[in-house]
């Protein structure tokens, strides 16, 4: 897992590099009466994964605003430095929501000698994590990648358990690009209008 981690930036940049020849030998690939469709089902991924990117900076950021409220409220101390890490902490696929509590744990060992302030802000970040993944998510990010909610969620069932935590990070552009590459093939656009009812 390490391993893959490290090699990513350098697949990245080598990926953006060679960009130009990989365009146009990929478009090469197809006869030259469909390279126009198939520009245009590539622009829509190309946008489809900004979007995607774009989403989950939003519900990162409703996830960090909420988390820094709940800590003002309940008087943590740096409340807002606490709920911006407990917040994208919480975006984490599988651990996510463990991770989120260790930020205000770790600063409520000062003040807190009691178990009780510790299970409040386990629930509170756990209800957190239960509407962001279960509804933010299928909402915002699936609407903005044109897939109905009920896809987001199959989507994420399915791929997260082909591939754990990878296949809940990739579930949503796979099949937002899997939903764009329907819309241009001719008999596959059903199951394309199905994912984006």
């Amino acid at each position: 897992m390490f391993f893959v981690a490290t090699f990513l930036p350098f697949l990245v940049f080598f990926m953006l590099a060679a960009k130009p020849q990989i365009w146009k030998v990929t478009m090469e690939l197809f006869p030259s009466g469909n390279r126009t469709r198939v520009k245009e089902a590539l622009d829509q991924v190309n946008v489809m994964l900004r979007t995607y990117l774009a989403g989950n900076v939003l519900v990162a950021l409703i996830l960090m605003v909420a988390s820094s409220a709940f800590f003002l409220i309940i008087h943590l101390d740096y409340p807002f430095l606490t709920g911006c890490v407990s917040g994208l902490l919480n975006l984490v696929p599988y651990l996510g929501v463990v991770l989120a509590w260790v930020p205000p744990f770790l600063i409520g060992m000062v003040k807190w000698d009691t178990v009780g302030p510790y299970l409040g802000v386990a629930g509170t970040i756990l209800v957190l994590h239960i509407i962001a993944m279960n509804v933010l998510m299928p909402a915002i990010v699936g609407r903005r990648v044109h897939l109905n909610p009920l896809a987001v969620t199959i989507a994420l069932l399915l791929w997260g358990w082909l591939w754990g935590a990878f296949g809940l990070i990739l579930a949503i552009p796979i099949t937002a690009t899997i939903k764009v590459v329907c819309d241009h093939v001719e008999g596959w656009e059903p199951v394309g209008r199905w994912l984006g009812a």
